[in-house]
């Protein structure tokens, strides 16, 4: 019982069962251009969960010269401020919590002040939030290793810790092969997440002995690392791990390539602009799912739509067959994108 004309046409998966677009609990999706109706025509309409718009919570102290701010949306570009007159030699820094939605402004020298306003802002939005400040007990510098043990090859070793650190090292760390010859690394630090990366070439069957010792690292604070740390890590041989290459036909460029597994977590990914096999070394052995995201607008991640400004999501494209990874066994996959089917239903 439409009147004839031409329409739009949306579909929104309505969560909460009340005839509006909620960003963060519903999906939503839209045919491009007009339909005319009459029609006997199909359209299928693939809805996605647009990305939060970015925004920030009320702040909260959450240590001694620490305040966190939740935040929805993306955070890489948000500027906190505050509003109040500074004392002397005021720093900040501005970290983000590994797993949670959570910035934390870390600041010195403390002064005393009851209430104050931030000004928070990105380049879509700003806002002012009050905060009023709290005496506790400042974070004391705790330092964790990446991975302790076997590391894989394509993995780097990395500390963090849960007080900003100082990018210069007060005292040298040395990494030594189980012969005791020394091996040449890189460092580089993370200053967002808070996290030093040591780069180094690993070769198979070997053990490093990874040593720090006290004062080497040194925090916001100006508090540093007391006792020596030691950490040990093993490479397993080259003949444990299985090798795929994949040859990606008929793709538009660029693309990313994943691994996945069952619980479609990534475990592996690999980029690339060009028509070229591409090669996934030394993994570890099981059951893997292979996808291809059409990256159009080449940042090297996927990237949901946006219904006001009439985006799509990026395609995502799975190889029909899963691919079994064995040991010491090399997988050649061959996956021409135009004889694949559409995203899986559930995604």
């Amino acid at each position: 019982n439409l009147k004839a004309g031409k329409y739009k046409l949306v579909a929104i998966k309505d969560e909460n069962n009340n005839y509006t677009f909620e960003q963060k609990s519903d999906k939503i999706g839209f045919h491009e251009g007009f339909i005319t109706v009459p029609t006997d025509s199909f359209y299928p309409i693939t809805i996605f969960k647009e990305e939060l718009d970015p925004k920030v919570l009320a702040p909260r102290q959450a240590a001694g010269q620490k305040i966190s701010f939740g935040f929805e949306g993306g955070y890489e570009d948000i500027d906190i401020e505050l509003s109040t007159d500074l004392p002397q030699g005021f720093e900040h820094r501005i970290t983000k919590e590994r797993l949670k939605d959570t910035l934390f402004y870390w600041y010195k020298p403390e002064f005393e002040i009851d209430t104050t306003m931030f000004y928070v802002r990105n380049k879509t939005f700003r806002d002012t939030l009050k905060h009023r400040f709290q005496k506790l007990e400042k974070d004391s510098l705790i330092l964790s290793p990446s991975t302790t043990g076997a590391i894989e090859f394509g993995k780097d070793f990395s500390i963090s810790a849960n007080v900003p650190l100082q990018e210069s090292l007060q005292q040298p760390i040395k990494i030594i092969r189980k012969d005791s010859t020394e091996v040449q690394f890189t460092t580089e630090y993370d200053s967002i997440l808070n996290n030093l990366s040591l780069k180094f070439e690993k070769e198979e069957s070997e053990i490093y002995n990874i040593k720090i010792l006290p004062g080497t690292f040194t925090d916001f604070f100006g508090n540093q690392n007391n006792d020596t740390l030691n950490y040990t890590l093993r490479t397993r041989a080259y003949s444990d791990y299985s090798n795929i290459r994949a040859i990606i036909t008929n793709a538009s460029y660029p693309i990313i390539v994943q691994l996945t597994d069952g619980k479609d977590e990534v475990k592996y990914e690999k980029t690339s602009d060009k028509f070229e096999p591409i090669d996934f070394r030394y993994l570890n052995t099981g059951t893997y799912n292979m996808r291809v995201i059409l990256d159009r607008n080449g940042n090297g991640q996927w990237d949901s739509g946006n219904y006001l400004k009439r985006i799509k999501p990026e395609p995502i494209i799975y190889y029909p067959r899963t691919i079994e990874a064995r040991a010491n066994f090399d997988n050649i996959e061959e996956f021409n994108l135009q004889q694949s089917g559409p995203d899986l239903p559930e995604n």
